[in-house]
């Protein structure tokens, strides 16, 4: 499954944190998941992205990030922050 989560007015840290707390919520949960690969239960993968670009920019951003973050082993948040740019 997929979560996008759109919340245009925090910073970056802020959108970490929260892209963290809904990782470490969903496995709390602690769903099985007998189809799993990696766990038994229900992990999430986040790809989060602040900055001021247009929202098509954004979508594949975040869709690399969240393709790294599941390379990666799956069950962590991986953020970029753009807005500087």
């Amino acid at each position: 499954g997929v979560i996008a989560l759109v919340a245009p007015g925090l910073r970056a840290a802020s959108a970490k944190a929260l892209g963290q707390a809904l990782r470490t919520t969903i496995a709390a949960l602690a769903i099985p998941n007998p189809e799993g690969i990696a766990a038994d239960r229900m992990t999430a993968s986040i790809g989060i992205i602040t900055a001021q670009h247009g929202r098509p920019e954004l979508l594949a951003d975040a869709r690399h990030l969240l393709k790294e973050a599941v390379a990666s082993g799956g069950h962590r948040a991986m953020a970029l922050d753009l807005t500087a740019n």
